[in-house]
C-alpha cells in the first residue's frame, strides 16, 4: 500500500490539465485518503524556478534509492492521482521533511487578511 511520504513515479499533468509527463512524486495524503483509489502529492523536479520550494537532500531519504536527492519539491504542483497510473513507491522521505513541506504548503496557501 502506498503511504504518507513515499515517493512514487506517476503521470503528472501539466498546469493545462490536458498534458502529462511521468516523474516522480511525494504522497501527502494520509491513511485514509490513500486507502481509496487516490493519493495526493507533490512534484519533483531538478528545476530551481520556484519559490514554494523544497531541497530534497540524501539524507531526507530513509528508504529506497537516493536518485532523487538534489531535486526539488514543488509544494505549489499539489494533484490528486489516481494510484492506478502509478508504478509504486521506490523511496521514502523521512517525517521532518514530510513536515518541511506541510509549513511550506501552509505558506504558500495561507489566509489573508481582509
Amino acid at each position: 500500500m502506498i503511504e504518507q511520504g513515499d515517493i512514487i513515479i506517476t503521470n503528472f499533468p501539466f498546469s493545462d490539465s490536458f498534458q502529462q509527463k511521468e516523474r516522480p512524486v511525494i504522497v501527502i495524503s494520509n491513511r485514509l485518503v490513500n486507502s481509496s483509489g487516490d493519493v495526493i502529492a507533490v512534484a519533483i523536479s531538478s528545476s530551481q524556478n520556484n519559490q514554494h520550494r523544497v531541497f530534497l537532500e540524501s539524507s531526507d531519504i530513509i528508504e529506497g534509492g537516493n536518485n532523487f536527492a538534489q531535486s526539488f519539491v514543488h509544494c505549489d504542483k499539489i494533484q490528486r492521482l489516481n494510484k492506478i497510473f502509478s508504478k509504486g513507491s521506490v523511496a521514502k522521505v523521512s517525517t521532518g521533511f514530510l513536515e518541511k513541506i506541510f509549513q511550506k504548503i501552509h505558506d504558500y496557501l495561507r489566509i489573508e487578511k481582509n
